[in-house]
């Protein structure tokens, strides 16, 4: 196998350098020596990169230890590389291995995992390659949700998942952002309702169903969601639901009672 390892030149990428000699075709890549030269901050140097040495069949990309820097990292600051010594966070990966067809890596909104399973089929735009768009499947859906931004800041509870793009084309650079439609289930003969039409009590997913002059709560099953919709059931077709909670006392301008 003909394998590029970025960050040859460093304390661990010298070790991933000698694992492999003498197995495969190794090409050394480093940031100011090795056998090509690479900016990983530039684009364009890491397209140049991909274009000299094609065709290849993996590649290692020795990480940067950012926890040399206390976790703070600004635009311009030079990360330093791993060393013999180092104390790293548990998790933190060292060096991440790129064979095969190529991934993307998401951070999906609690509602929306709800709907995404591993095999489902998706659409891939990648912004780099206007005007093309590459098939590609769910691979994996953390189960567990974790949190992120600045310092892992952010409240908003999100889930990593990965998706397969189903294409070896040459044009796929590492790094890229793209553009994700997942492709899914058609549903037939299902009820749908505004998602402000579903409360939660309790536990239990509920409706206000209009009986008489008043509405009156009932349990209902949520079996599909989107952004703003959602598909119940144990609801009949053409009932009358509320769009506000009216256990909830309405809020008085003012500050009366």
């Amino acid at each position: 196998m003909r394998i590029i390892v970025i960050g040859a030149t460093g304390t661990i990428g010298k070790a991933v350098v000698e694992a492999l000699r003498g197995k495969h075709d190794v090409v050394q890549v480093g940031h100011e020596s090795g056998d090509y030269q690479v900016d990983l901050a530039d684009k364009g140097s890491i397209e140049r990169l991909y274009e000299a040495v094609a065709p290849f069949d993996a590649v290692v990309s020795v990480q940067e230890n950012y926890d040399a820097t206390g976790g703070i990292f600004m635009t311009g600051m030079i990360v330093p590389e791993f060393r013999a010594g180092d104390q790293v966070r548990s998790g933190r990966a060292v060096a991440q291995v790129l064979q095969g067809t190529m991934e993307l890596q998401v951070r999906l909104e609690e509602a929306a995992r709800a709907n995404i399973n591993p095999g489902q089929k998706v659409q891939i735009a990648v912004d780099g390659i206007p005007d093309v768009q590459f098939q590609g499947t769910v691979k994996t859906v953390a189960s567990l949700a974790s949190r992120g931004g600045f310092f892992g800041m952010d409240p908003t509870r999100r889930f990593d998942a990965t998706f397969e793009i189903n294409s070896n084309d040459s044009r796929l650079r590492p790094g890229e952002t793209a553009r994700v439609t997942i492709i899914g289930n058609h549903l037939h003969d299902v009820l749908i309702l505004p998602r402000q039409a579903v409360f939660d009590r309790d536990g239990k997913q509920i409706v206000y169903q209009k009986s008489g002059s008043t509405f009156v709560p009932r349990e209902v099953k949520i079996a599909n969601r989107t952004e703003g919709q959602v598909i119940v059931e144990g609801l009949a077709e053409a009932t009358e639901v509320a769009l506000t909670n009216p256990e909830e006392k309405p809020k008085v301008a003012g500050g009366g009672k």
